[in-house]
Order: C-alpha cells, then sequence, then structure tokens
C-alpha cells in the first residue's frame, strides 16, 4: 500500500492539507468575529459567490517582497477561502463548517508530493480547485 492510499486507509490527511484546512477555519472564525481580524482581511459580499476575502497582493518593484507577500497567511488563506462553495462559508456555527468543509475536502485528491510518486500537482486546493482533472465537488453533495 503506497503512501497515498495509506493516508486515505487511516483517515488522515497530508500536512499541507492539514495546514491548509486550520487556514480555512482561522479565515472563517475571523469572518464571524470569533478571532481578531489583526491582518486586516477585508470580507465582501456577492450573491454569486457567497462571501469572499480580498486578496491583498501589492506591487513592489522587488520580487522578493511580491513572493513573500504571495506567500503570506492574509494571501493564502484569503485564496483558499474564495474557492470554497458559499454554502460552506455561510454556516452559523464552527461545527457545522468543519463537518461540511471535511466532506468538501475529503472529495478532492489528497497526494503530496513524496519522492518516488508521480503526483497531479502540488497537492494544494487551490490547484485541485482550477485543475481541468474531473474532479470537481458538487455543493449538494457536501451538504447532504
Amino acid at each position: 500500500m503506497n503512501y497515498w492510499a495509506r493516508l486515505k486507509h487511516l483517515g488522515l490527511y497530508s500536512l499541507q492539507r492539514r495546514r491548509e484546512r486550520y487556514m480555512l477555519f482561522l479565515v472563517w472564525k475571523i469572518y464571524n468575529n470569533i478571532f481578531p481580524n489583526d491582518i486586516n482581511i477585508v470580507f465582501q459580499h456577492s450573491d454569486r459567490r457567497g462571501v469572499t476575502c480580498h486578496r491583498p497582493l501589492g506591487h513592489s518593484k522587488y520580487k522578493s517582497v511580491n513572493t513573500t507577500r504571495h506567500h503570506s497567511f492574509s494571501s493564502s488563506a484569503a485564496a483558499l477561502f474564495n474557492i470554497i462553495p458559499k454554502e460552506i462559508k455561510s454556516l452559523p456555527t464552527l461545527n457545522h463548517f468543519k463537518s461540511a468543509l471535511d466532506r468538501y475536502i475529503q472529495k478532492i485528491p489528497d497526494t503530496p508530493p513524496t519522492p518516488g510518486y508521480t503526483a497531479a500537482n502540488g497537492n494544494s486546493l487551490l490547484e485541485w480547485a482550477t485543475a481541468k482533472t474531473g474532479t470537481a465537488v458538487e455543493t449538494q453533495d457536501v451538504l447532504a
């Protein structure tokens, strides 16, 4: 049994998937005023996408500054939060949010880059959301 199959068999997420899941919990808590918004994430509302986060990308003449901003919590977590279906983001309690998020995440392949294995991508939820691999997750299946 390979590493990916063992993760699935044991019901575990890869380290990367666990980090991204935790980031989503924090953004949801910030949006619902459970956690202070010290990093000034700006939330926007739309009928089509629900609540979204503004990504503070900024532009600098120094490439290293742009890279650091792009990989910062406020940028990465905002991008992750924006790919989650609006029905999940609007759930009223943290336990409901966690349950629905877990059902959503479990439908997305968790194949972290591992020596000796060929992965489809870098395994981030962001990469799976934009991949044309036929792994789209229906919201009805997640909220059921």
